[in-house]
């Protein structure tokens, strides 16, 4: 075999592996978001903002913020918010806004899982020790705040922080589902409990 070809089968096999791990992750903003309405029958929805510091460039290719489910049937219920793209630009922050369908229950965001793809080698990393408390209604939008993910932090304890963001980001809801009940909002607690 030459050269040429085996730099395409490499090639090749890390297309179909980015590919394959790109499904396992749940897109956040879902493209139909605009069809989402309240009637969930045990289900409800989780929304909100992952935000990065606009004065640094991102570490990483991609950042997958774990949402664990504390119930029965964990990894079935359990899934990632994937952030590669559609990010928003603002004048402090790149903003990424999410909703996610989930069924009714407890839940909690403890990890974010890190790639980045450098073309032959790809690198993975990890960052947890704080835990996010989620709880989903059914039927019912719950606003989580907006989660500030600065990975520069000198502190661990200040690389997932957590504000209340609602009046800017209920702006963007609005505009952009108007078949939800936006005056139902669920505000969460907005607290991070670091190990």
């Amino acid at each position: 075999m030459n050269k040429l070809n085996i730099k395409l089968s490499v090639f090749t096999i890390v297309l179909i592996l980015s590919i394959i791990f790109s499904g396992c992750a749940r897109k956040a903003m879902p493209n139909d978001f605009n069809k989402i309405d309240n009637n969930h029958s045990k289900k409800g929805l989780i929304i909100g903002t992952i935000s990065f510091p606009n004065n640094k460039s991102l570490k990483w290719g991609r950042y997958f913020f774990h949402l664990k489910f504390l119930g029965e049937k964990q990894s079935r219920n359990s899934t990632e918010i994937d952030i590669l793209n559609s990010i928003y630009n603002t004048e402090k922050y790149k903003t990424y806004y999410f909703a996610i369908k989930r069924n009714e229950g407890k839940y909690e965001m403890d990890n974010v899982r890190l790639a980045t793809n450098g073309g032959y080698v790809q690198y993975y990393g990890k960052f947890s020790g704080f835990k996010i408390p989620i709880e989903v209604r059914a039927n019912k939008v719950t606003y989580i705040g907006q989660i500030i993910y600065n990975e520069n932090s000198m502190h661990k304890d200040s690389v997932v922080t957590i504000k209340d963001n609602f009046e800017e980001d209920m702006n963007f809801y609005k505009r952009n589902n108007s078949k939800i009940d936006w005056n139902n909002v669920i505000k969460s607690q907005n607290v991070i409990n670091y190990e």
